[in-house]
């Protein structure tokens, strides 16, 4: 998925390939492939909550007829979810010496973290049991298609705008959620469903010739995504009937690439 999810960052466009595919008057096709990595964003995950366990006897048989309460933290994706790779293929077609547009298709994953995402405290037992949580990966693929506008048709530098839009298809999201001093386990738990959505944004940035076949290519973006919301019962067997999750729908992609022509 394209878990935009997160700010992307692209470090290096590995190569471009120019070929005379249309009439020299009346433009140039070009293929680049990117390469880097995703950041995870800052945005909240899923907020703080507490439940109720009647009995937790359904657990743990020695502890039967004793209450408790679970209680999980504020997550953040920082927390569920570290740095990630993205690839991207993007051909582009020059209508003009200003002009360009292109289509982009684009692989990236945020790595999924195991943590403590809480604990179960009773009377029954003198410390809290912890409950931790073992994130999937989070992967998505992205389709878009965009115009590139260059302010200046000749030079070594040349600042440019550009807008697309899209469509985004995000995986399943799921965890394992365990509490080992009371033989808790979830298995594999649905979060967040796969879904396609749409994708838009806005870029700016500059190319700065190096040489007549390499050039250093800086963006910055604003990108909008429709976002998921869920509510899991992955953990009701807890006391937390409604897990809720969510995703940004917002995020500030950054690319520094290098291209060459041949």
């Amino acid at each position: 998925m394209k878990v935009r999810f997160p700010a992307l960052l692209t470090l290096a466009s590995l190569g471009a390939i120019r070929a005379a595919f249309a009439d020299p008057q009346e433009g140039r096709w070009s293929t680049t492939i990117l390469a880097g990595a995703e950041f995870v964003p800052r945005s909240e995950f899923q907020g703080p909550d507490n439940g109720q366990l009647i009995d937790l006897g359904a657990l743990d048989p020695a502890l039967l007829g004793s209450t408790g309460t679970t209680s999980v933290d504020r997550l953040s994706y920082r927390d569920a979810f570290r740095t990630g790779g993205a690839l991207g293929f993007e051909t582009s077609y020059d209508s003009s010496a200003n002009l360009e547009s292109y289509f982009r298709l684009g692989f990236d994953e945020l790595r999924g973290r195991g943590l403590q995402l809480g604990d179960i405290s009773s009377s029954a037992f003198s410390s809290p049991a912890p409950l931790d949580a073992n994130f999937n990966d989070l992967k998505s693929v992205d389709f878009t298609l965009g115009e590139r506008y260059y302010f200046l048709d000749s030079g070594s530098f040349r600042p440019f705008v550009s807008g697309f839009v899209g469509a985004d298809h995000t995986d399943a999201l799921r965890a394992r959620f365990t509490s080992t001093p009371l033989q808790f386990d979830s298995g594999s738990a649905l979060l967040l469903p796969s879904a396609t959505r749409f994708d838009a944004g806005l870029e700016g940035g500059a190319s700065y010739g190096c040489t007549d076949r390499t050039a250093l290519q800086f963006k910055l973006g604003l990108d909008y995504v429709t976002a998921r919301h869920a509510d899991s019962a992955a953990l009701a067997p807890l006391g937390l009937s409604e897990l809720s999750l969510r995703e940004p729908r917002w995020s500030v992609p950054a690319e520094v690439g290098v291209t060459y022509r041949f």
